[in-house]
């Protein structure tokens, strides 16, 4: 047209040619550079979009075992609580300063204890009166065993705990470390009970008759 003939008359032809040359090279080059973003962009959302499903499929196998750990440890806490429930001794969790925080129902009735209640945070110590021996071996982070003589009629006088029970009984207790939860994981103490009254009895009956 008349614009397109006027704008070449300012130009003799040779630098018209190089002018027109430039310009397409530069239309050419910058067409390109857009072709190879757009396609180096294609690829990188592709590389992303696979990264982005990767590691959602790491998560999502992360939490399915997460599910799984907390399925196995609420299925590991039910049966610890049976088996403590259920235990034919008398069974208390102490905290590391040998405070009571859980006890079963076979305890209970073994001391005759009239309110549950009171037994929470008593020592271990007011419960059975063992000896300053064990409390060190304890501190040693040792099974402890010892047998003790237990006068329930004491028991009433330290005003610890109400029972029903009066008289003595003898008692095994085996004492060992353990890792309890107070608010955090802590080391604690789990102490069985056995009453070997009759055992005792008998054994002092036998060496009476000897």
């Amino acid at each position: 047209g008349y614009f397109r003939s006027s704008f070449r008359s300012w130009f003799p032809d040779i630098a018209y040619k190089e002018f027109t040359a430039k310009i397409n090279l530069y239309i050419f080059t910058t067409v390109a550079g857009i072709a190879v973003f757009l396609v180096l962009f294609i690829l990188n959302n592709r590389v992303l979009n696979r990264r982005i499903k990767e590691h959602t499929g790491k998560l999502n196998a992360s939490l399915e075992n997460y599910k799984k750990a907390q399925a196995r440890l609420q299925d590991s806490e039910r049966k610890f609580k049976t088996l403590f429930e259920k235990s034919p001794a008398g069974l208390v969790m102490l905290d590391t300063g040998g405070r009571v925080i859980l006890f079963n129902n076979t305890l209970v009735e073994m001391f005759g204890v009239l309110d549950p209640g009171e037994l929470y945070g008593l020592n271990l110590g007011v419960i059975t009166g063992i000896s300053e021996n064990f409390y060190e071996q304890l501190k040693k982070n040792t099974n402890v065993k010892q047998e003790i003589e237990y006068d329930f009629n004491r028991a009433k006088e330290s005003g610890g705990y109400s029972t029903s029970k009066t008289g003595v009984v003898y008692l095994e207790v085996i004492v060992q470390p353990v890792t309890v939860k107070t608010g955090i994981a802590d080391r604690g103490y789990i102490c069985q009970f056995m009453d070997i009254t009759e055992k005792r009895l008998l054994v002092d009956g036998i060496r009476r008759s000897e």
